[in-house]
């Protein structure tokens, strides 16, 4: 409900003081309830409500694409055969009817709630606001581009990213550091057994070419002696 203006209210005490009739005052409130629905209803298109008009004709246009003439002619294919004139002129009678009809009750629902003059108020805050500087506490925001505005809104999610991956690529390069000392133990490990089957295999194959230079009795001997001791220790 609208709040009453002050010539409205003007009118009621004097009416109430007695010198103008009833009567009078409810045509002069006739008349500026009038004047006010005129203001707003002619109010003029401001961007938001230009850019609503344009979707709205973009989405008519792409409906209506889909009620093409080859559509209609395959919903009724023996008319189309019949008569493609007549079905031609339907489709454009159909279309015509359509844009119509959906401007008329978009325009009937602008009207019933006063959208343009909502939205044209929308946009003066919007430029007020920027004209002014936005405020946020102490600190004015700068004027910022839609891009900038969403890399700044994002920030934070990004910087707390950013720390949870710094805390990953520490606790991995931990793991790297840890494997690659083992890798180094075992590495070592396995030069030093290297180092005595090296070692064992020199020793063996020196024992077998000082068997091979030993004459074949003294050889026989030194196995019997051998065994003995093994059998007797």
């Amino acid at each position: 409900m609208r709040h009453r203006s002050v010539s409205t209210i003007t009118m009621v005490v004097a009416t109430r003081a007695g010198f103008i009739t009833e009567t009078d005052e409810q045509e002069e409130l006739m008349e500026q309830g009038n004047q006010y629905e005129y203001q707003e209803a002619e109010e003029p298109d401001g961007l938001r409500m230009t850019r609503l008009r344009e979707v709205l004709e973009k989405s008519l246009q792409e409906t209506l694409k889909a009620c093409n003439l080859n559509a209609i002619c395959e919903c009724f294919p023996l008319a189309a055969e019949k008569n493609q004139d007549a079905l031609r002129d339907a489709h454009e009678k159909i279309c015509q009817f359509l844009s119509i009809e959906v401007n008329n009750e978009f325009e009937q629902i602008i009207e019933e709630r006063n959208v343009a003059f909502k939205l044209n108020g929308l946009d003066r805050l919007i430029a007020d606001a920027k004209s002014k500087g936005i405020t946020a506490g102490s600190r004015t925001l700068p004027d910022l581009s839609p891009e900038m505005a969403v890399r700044a809104r994002t920030a934070p999610t990004k910087e707390a990213e950013i720390e949870r991956l710094k805390a990953l690529l520490e606790m991995t390069q931990l793991d790297n550091r840890r494997l690659g000392n083992a890798l180094n133990r075992s590495s070592a490990e396995q030069r030093v057994i290297k180092d005595e089957v090296s070692e064992a295999f020199y020793e063996l194959q020196e024992s077998t070419n000082i068997a091979a230079r030993m004459p074949k009795e003294k050889m026989n001997m030194l196995l019997c002696m051998i065994i003995d001791q093994i059998r007797d220790p």
